[in-house]
């Protein structure tokens, strides 16, 4: 029974075994009381008491008017994909702004467990705010469904698998989904960030409804399992219930480890990591070494050196990679959400501003999530277009290039593999209308593509300031391009976003070329415009050349730099 406990003088273990069990049993009543008092801290806290309250009447409101939006009213036409989609997404970016100071407004357990893994609250109010979520979408069903006439209130908006969607489809959909919108929670709400993110509760709300754009047609768009329970509860279906917390739980926990310890990873300790965990009460010096150690990542880090200096030795720094990866996994996800917005269901065919709205919005949420990593291109006529103005070096250019037309593959391949055979047909590839010819194709696409080039340049160049949201800005440029050119040309703007369904279909019309010039000249010739006629910078021909090949580097900045980082290191502590 006591096998591996000291033996005694004897050389039995009868007369040991007693004590060391007591003294075991001590130690562990010792570290549960420490436990436990730590977090009472948070229990005999007034504002975690009104925390989990705010989480549980947000819950009820999200529940209520997200599951209100869907009904279908007898006396009225079926509400839309468009439709809903803007009601879960508005409700959401409405309920952050309102109680995202008082709770952090997560409103969804896989977002509660996304901040867990992350690091950014105690074990204890997690459990609590699961709770209090679960609880709250169950009154919010409960009410709706008490004040709903009953000819309309049946099924009320449960999520369910729709037009022969399997339970492995529906749950890499629900995965992917709940992905995308954690990763635009936790980029959206960063402390550490100081460039320009806008709104953040504008930009969450934007990231539900793009998730809905797609995602209503395979599983109804859950993305929250608080979400699919309130009114599972409230009619009795729980039928293939499970991957409504399977696939936004997975998703949710993949996008905190990406971006909290991969992408974007925070200088915390393993010992303050726990007492986050267990949540200690802070120490009474907490915000001041907070500060320091933040003013220490920023002058250490290498996004945060000049760019010229960043550059030089860019292949060998792990923000390159990391750059890199972003550019791949931003496009995949782009691809993935745009073509799956433009499909041709048996059951209902989306419309242009739908499909505008989709594409625009994953645009606006991916460069808001990646932009203070990579810049964000997701388009290989934007990154060649950075890399003509001097913004890039060749070797990053190419390497984004890569990543893209990568990453566009893979997420036409995943978008063809959750997608029923009867549904999937030719993937939304890019085709020219039959009274359209190739020459008027190609005009169009340069148009489009020089204003959103031109949106990029203006709302990124750190010389303005008061610019508003630039992801908002370029989401809606993507976005007016489409309600334009989808007539034309299906609309690419893009040549990853045309080369990974063509790819993946294998269906490479004599016009596909259109797709590749058009772009890249319209890019072009907006950055020639911008960056050497109408806002040039004061640099010489040698600097532009040193930028180019990745050499380039200021003696000032860099000195600079490295009187910043000698403060830093006498200020901050071992």
């Amino acid at each position: 029974v006591y096998k591996g406990c000291p033996r005694s003088s004897s050389g039995t273990q009868q007369e040991v075994a007693p004590r060391w069990a007591l003294r075991r049993a001590l130690r562990i009543l010792r570290v549960g009381s420490i436990l436990a008092a730590s977090m009472m801290w948070e229990l005999r806290s007034i504002a975690f008491t009104r925390a989990v309250f705010a989480e549980f009447l947000a819950t009820l409101v999200f529940v209520l008017f997200g599951l209100g939006s869907a009904l279908s009213w007898p006396s009225f036409p079926a509400p839309s994909t468009l439709q809903i989609a803007l009601a879960f997404g508005l409700a959401i970016g409405t309920l952050v702004q309102a109680l995202g100071h008082v709770s952090g407004a997560h409103i969804n357990p896989a977002v509660t467990l996304g901040c867990l893994l992350g690091s950014q609250l105690s074990l204890l109010r997690a459990l609590f705010y699961v709770v209090a979520q679960l609880l709250g979408g169950v009154v919010g069903a409960a009410i709706l469904h008490q004040i709903t006439p009953a000819d309309s209130r049946q099924g009320l908006a449960i999520n369910k698998l729709h037009n022969e969607t399997t339970t492995g489809q529906a749950v890499t959909v629900e995965l992917f989904l709940t992905f995308q919108l954690v990763l635009c929670v936790f980029a959206s709400t960063d402390e550490r960030r100081e460039d320009n993110l806008g709104s953040p509760a504008l930009s969450i709300g934007l990231s539900v409804a793009v998730g809905h754009l797609l995602g209503i047609r395979y599983t109804g768009c859950s993305m929250n399992p608080a979400r699919s329970f309130a009114p599972a509860v409230i009619i009795g279906d729980f039928s293939d219930h499970w991957v409504f917390w399977v696939g936004p739980l997975i998703g949710a926990a993949a996008a905190s480890i990406l971006y909290n310890y991969i992408l974007f990873p925070q200088a915390k300790s393993l010992s303050e990591r726990l007492a986050i965990l267990k949540g200690c009460e802070p120490e009474p010096d907490w915000a001041e070494r907070e500060a320091r150690r933040r003013q220490s990542v920023e002058l250490h880090s290498p996004q945060s050196l000049p760019r010229a200096m960043s550059e030089k030795k860019e292949i060998l720094t792990l923000a390159f990679a990391r750059a890199v990866f972003v550019e791949f996994l931003s496009t995949l996800i782009f691809v993935f959400i745009g073509l799956g917005s433009a499909l041709k269901w048996p059951s209902a065919l989306p419309s242009i501003l739908q499909i505008a709205l989709a594409f625009g919005l994953a645009i606006g949420t991916l460069v808001q999530a990646f932009g203070h990593i990579s810049g964000a291109h997701i388009n290989p006529a934007v990154t060649i277009a950075f890399f003509v103005g001097n913004q890039i070096s060749l070797l990053r250019t190419l390497l984004y290039v890569l990543a893209q037309l990568v990453g566009a593959i893979a997420g036409a391949g995943i978008l063809y593999g959750v997608t029923p055979a009867n549904t999937r047909g030719n993937l939304a590839i890019n085709a020219i209308n039959t009274n359209v010819t190739p020459g008027q194709a190609l005009v169009v696409e340069i148009i489009l593509t020089f204003q959103l080039a031109a949106c990029i340049f203006a709302s990124t160049d750190n010389r303005r300031s008061g610019v508003g949201s630039p992801a908002l800005s370029i989401g809606l440029s993507v976005t007016v391009g489409h309600l334009v050119g989808i007539y034309f040309t299906g609309c690419s703007m893009n040549p990853a976003r045309s080369f990974g369904p063509a790819v993946v279909t294998r269906r490479f019309s004599p016009a596909h070329w259109v797709f590749w010039v058009g772009p890249i000249l319209g890019a072009c010739l907006a950055s020639l415009l911008y960056f050497y006629i109408l806002v040039p910078y004061c640099m010489n021909m040698s600097d532009r050349v040193a930028i180019i090949k990745g050499t380039y580097e200021s003696e000032e900045e860099w000195e600079e730099q490295r009187e910043e980082r000698k403060k830093s290191m006498e200020l901050t502590p071992p």
